[in-house]
């Protein structure tokens, strides 16, 4: 686990990996931010992926679909909640961010490839640049 020298500090820490992997984790405030864990897994019905979050103290998340369209939406977290994100759209392909709401600064941006084993397509997002 990492863990970033000074909470108030601020941070910009980018994690790249095949498929288009990307987790970019930020904060620039002069606060502590959430911490909340996160995690992604496959929905189980190969069309999807389920955003799991889950956090000591009530949270407001605001996520924002960065390529495909997809509307924002507000997810408010207690202790657990799970996102359903239907990839079909974008052929597999995801690009969020997650802010925590009335916060500044992005806390985590989540981009990649939910690879199925069928034939796949490139990055639909490439095409507009």
């Amino acid at each position: 686990m990492w863990h970033p020298a000074g909470a108030a500090g601020g941070h910009d820490l980018y994690i790249l990996g095949p498929a288009g992997f990307l987790r970019h984790v930020t904060h620039a405030g002069t606060s502590a931010p959430a911490r909340p864990r996160l995690g992604l897994t496959d929905a189980g019905d190969g069309k999807a992926i389920l955003l799991t979050i889950r956090t000591e103290r009530p949270l407001t998340l605001e996520m924002a679909d960065l390529a495909y369209g997809w509307p924002p939406r507000a997810i408010t977290v207690r202790d657990v909640a799970q996102v359903r994100i239907d990839l079909a759209a974008s052929d597999g392909w995801y690009d969020l961010e997650l802010r925590e709401a009335g916060a500044a600064g992005r806390l985590l941006r989540l981009a990649g490839y939910r690879d199925d084993g069928a034939p796949g397509r490139s990055d639909p997002a490439l095409a507009r640049g």
